[in-house]
């Protein structure tokens, strides 16, 4: 028996209150092409739109069959989806596989030469007139529809579930904590970004990160058919200059899935918001395949001893939780700032 858990999911031994015995688990497969237009915003407008795609930004996931209701897995190479947006894309994703919203996870890469999507910031910058989209409306919805129709597609290729596997290795050379550098109180100093070349703030130890690539993967018998891989860490190399990019993390994933055409591989980034590649990153474009290879050597080598088990029972297990806003942050004075025409983007 094997225990694993991802975005809420358990594969194991021990039974939870929707648990399922693993014996007809079906798992299906999905993507769909993200990629913004020409001209779109990118990490939500405050950097360089939409010039030119280096690389084409994925929508990669899989439909668990067989535990009940059917459990949907999705990671997203864009910046980030809040509220409303979140929600849409988890609605879209659970009508095309039959199940409820509650039932599917939807996570981002948080690459930012990317989409940052949210609808309720997008209607308050459209009442301005004069400020540049959130995200296009035309285009989230294509995204959706996408999503629908890759979805529905994938139901009808599943195939059956009955092994899992878990594996680590450590990342070297990638992540390293942004506030290392502190007076004698505590108090940060300076702060190594996604990209740093102060010699000094480069010389300073990596500090507190998760330096380990966690794999889970999905068998057909003895065939592999999905691997799922975290890592924490920020995963920009260099940003702002408006050409679209999936950048190391979702380079490094890709460069696996050449590898393994016939398995799909995932990557979801980890508790990484004090974490990000600026020890080891200048922001040079030198950069970003130095560390895309990295990062696909951890990959890798977390695969590299994987020991499939029989899935004993499959559940779903959900907590609602509303995290309360910072007290600094007051309505009334935030629209105020958005209405104040003399600042800036």
């Amino acid at each position: 028996m094997v225990g694993a858990s991802i975005a809420g999911w358990t594969l194991q031994g021990i039974c939870r209150d929707d648990a399922s015995s693993g014996g007809n688990l079906q798992l299906a497969p999905f993507r769909f092409d993200v990629t913004p237009p020409k001209g779109h915003s990118c990490c939500g407008g405050w950097i360089t739109p939409v010039v030119a795609v280096d690389d084409a930004l994925e929508a990669v996931g899989f439909v668990l069959l067989g535990a009940g209701k059917p459990i949907v897995v999705c990671a997203v190479d864009w910046t980030g989806l809040l509220n409303e947006a979140h929600v849409e894309w988890r609605n879209a994703l659970a009508a095309a596989a039959g199940t409820t919203p509650n039932r599917v996870a939807v996570q981002c890469v948080h690459q930012h030469n990317a989409p940052f999507a949210c609808l309720e910031a997008e209607r308050i910058v459209g009442e301005q007139g004069d400020l540049p989209h959130i995200v296009e409306l035309d285009y989230f919805r294509r995204c959706l529809e996408q999503g629908r129709k890759a979805v529905a597609e994938a139901l009808t290729k599943a195939q059956p579930l009955t092994h899992v596997a878990s594996g680590q290795a450590k990342v070297d050379k990638v992540a390293s904590n942004r506030r290392i550098y502190r007076d004698e109180n505590g108090h940060i100093k300076a702060m190594r970004g996604s990209s740093c070349r102060d010699p000094k703030l480069q010389a300073m130890p990596e500090g507190l990160i998760d330096p380990w690539m966690k794999t889970v993967a999905f068998y057909n018998g003895e065939r592999k058919v999905a691997s799922c891989h975290y890592y924490a860490t920020h995963p920009m190399s260099y940003y702002g200059d408006g050409r679209v990019t999936s950048d190391f993390a979702g380079l490094a994933r890709k460069q696996r899935q050449q590898d393994e055409p016939d398995c799909l591989h995932l990557y979801f980034t980890g508790c990484a918001g004090n974490v990000s590649a600026g020890k080891y990153n200048d922001g040079s474009h030198e950069a970003r395949p130095i560390l895309t290879q990295r990062v696909y050597e951890g990959i890798v080598a977390s695969e590299s001893d994987l020991r499939p088990q029989p899935i004993q029972r499959a559940g779903w297990n959900t907590a609602e939780i509303l995290p309360a806003p910072r007290d600094t942050l007051a309505i009334e004075s935030l629209i105020e700032q958005i209405d104040n025409k003399d600042n800036q983007v």
